[in-house]
């Protein structure tokens, strides 16, 4: 884009002095909107370069909590084999001692499978967290490149208009040049006449 506007700025300099301050103004014009078309897109561009940074590192935390959920289900089922194998323990056990060991161990075993619990909770809440905050950004980055395609087409549409008049205005002053020759004939034969 920047080699493009500095082309057309080097083309509408490059005209002979005839007309040049008249169409200044206009060419300043059309400048100054092409430049606020073209920071426009950049800014875009910068926005969603962030967006897209900010989702592939949300995308890279999701297996990661996927697979520490897979871990703690793998635990969850390892200490309800144990608590069952206790249970069994304790229908087996005649002696009061025992059984009140075996409770013990049940209680603790039961205290770390609800700790486990709270874990595997907060760990489904994060995921479905994660998913929501990816669904959004891939919302955010749809909406920034429709904004992003329509600035561009406005623009291309401004630099069509611009080249429109370029050349109408390059056929002017080739028009005007060739009634100025024109009229220099004239005069001159006129000239010569009246010499």
């Amino acid at each position: 884009l920047e080699e493009m506007q500095m082309a057309k700025v080097a083309h509408a300099q490059s005209p002979s002095e005839t007309g040049e301050h008249a169409s200044s103004d206009s060419d300043s014009e059309q400048a100054c909107s092409d430049s606020g078309s073209e920071q426009a897109v950049s800014d875009r561009d910068t926005q969603e370069q962030a967006l897209r940074a900010e989702l592939k590192a949300l995308l890279v935390e999701k297996p990661i909590l996927e697979r520490s959920l897979s871990d703690k289900d793998t635990q969850e089922q390892a200490l309800r084999a144990g608590l069952d194998a206790l249970v069994v323990d304790n229908a087996s056990q005649s002696q009061e001692q025992s059984l009140r060991d075996r409770d013990a161990q049940e209680q603790a075993l039961r205290v770390e499978l609800d700790s486990l619990r709270s874990g595997l909770e907060a760990s489904s809440a994060q995921i479905v967290q994660l998913n929501s905050q990816s669904q959004h950004m891939s919302e955010v980055e749809a909406k920034l490149n429709a904004e992003i395609a329509s600035l561009r087409t406005e623009l291309e549409m401004e630099r069509k208009t611009t080249g429109d008049i370029n050349t109408r205005e390059q056929a002017l002053r080739v028009e005007l040049e060739e009634m100025q020759m024109a009229n220099i004939e004239v005069e001159e034969k006129l000239n010569a006449e009246i010499a």
